[in-house]
């Protein structure tokens, strides 16, 4: 989910996480500066990935202990990539920018995939797939071999702005909630 910044929902956080059971939990829009220490901002006793780039940005990416950080790592200004994976899956953690060209995304999204591992790319990509503008996006990551599985809107004016997208092999298998939270404008997505 777009957190729309860590410190400041970060009690929020831990309560909502504290008696769930999860593997991997994916933040967007963490606001957290640079070298910021990760461990301040634990959540049970998941390991926390920060790829902090400032105000408005950023991400984080919480995993159990059979899942490590990938080398495919992007940490830019207008557009971050995260991607952690154990021997069954990979999972891209994804925060594009409303300044960052859908193009120069998209290449950082063929760069991280390998659409031949079960794989789940998802979060806050400020393309609004709901819209035609979002076409050439849905037929780029279409012709990956991905399929979105977030169907209605995702944030609170309306656009479908937060995604999930899976390789063939887990499209039967996935299934997607959403629900609003108080403190985002942006729908938490859970995904089983």
């Amino acid at each position: 989910m777009n957190v729309l910044s860590l410190r400041k929902h970060y009690v929020d956080l831990l309560r909502r996480f504290e008696n769930r059971k999860v593997n991997v939990i994916n933040f967007q829009e963490t606001w957290l500066e640079p070298n910021t220490d990760a461990s301040k901002y634990s959540i049970r006793d998941m390991i926390p990935h920060l790829n902090s780039i400032g105000r408005g940005k950023g991400l984080a990416t919480y995993v159990e202990k059979d899942f490590v950080l990938r080398g495919e790592f992007i940490g830019e200004e207008l557009c971050q990539l995260m991607k952690v994976s154990n021997e069954d899956i990979e999972i891209v953690n994804v925060y594009r920018s409303q300044e960052c060209s859908t193009q120069v995304f998209q290449d950082k999204i063929k760069y991280v995939v390998d659409p031949s591992r079960p794989t789940i790319v998802c979060g806050d990509t400020n393309i609004d797939i709901g819209r035609d503008r979002g076409r050439g996006f849905v037929e780029f990551m279409e012709n990956l071999g991905l399929t979105q599985m977030v169907t209605q809107s995702s944030h609170a004016r309306g656009g479908l702005l937060d995604h999930v997208w899976v390789t063939a092999d887990l499209r039967d298998r996935v299934q997607v909630t959403q629900s609003a939270v108080y403190f985002s404008d942006h729908d938490i997505l859970t995904i089983r």
